[in-house]
């Protein structure tokens, strides 16, 4: 902060007249240090999740920031792992899963919102069935064996 410049904390006016030399000086001079440590991040997610896409798509972003290696690990979590192997209906899910499509309606709208502030597109008025998703994993775990990405 500078000499005099008036700022905010905790929601009080404040007027900041002796920062000290030593602190000035340090943050006005010193190079930020160089980044050596790796930055790991284990995320765990559904290839059918909304939630999971969204959450995806966030984790990118704020990873863009990073000045420094990262590391990500995904592993699987299959959501619906009682569905049957051809899936069903997603209106018959959704009344199974959440009592009925009006229950979670509102919980798609704040999907929908928050995936469009993401760059998401999310038309869940499109999606005629709920997949079992246990070969989509398969097939993940196959690319990453022979060392696809």
């Amino acid at each position: 902060m500078i000499t005099g410049q008036k700022g905010r904390i905790s929601g009080h006016m404040m007027e900041d007249k002796s920062m000290s030399k030593s602190i000035a000086s340090f943050a006005g001079t010193s190079p930020r240090p160089a980044v050596s440590a790796l930055l790991t991040v284990d995320a765990i997610g559904d290839v059918a999740c909304p939630f999971s896409f969204l959450g995806k798509r966030r984790l990118d972003k704020a990873l863009e920031a990073v000045q420094g290696p990262v590391e990500r690990n995904w592993y699987p979590w299959q959501l619906n792992r009682e569905l049957p192997a051809e899936g069903m209906a997603f209106d018959e899910y959704l009344v199974e899963r959440f009592g009925s499509a009006k229950a979670v309606e509102p919980v798609l709208e704040n999907l929908k919102r928050e995936g469009r502030a993401a760059g998401i597109d999310f038309r869940f008025d499109l999606i005629e069935r709920m997949p079992n998703t246990l070969r989509a994993h398969q097939l993940l775990y196959l690319a990453e064996s022979r060392g696809l990405d």
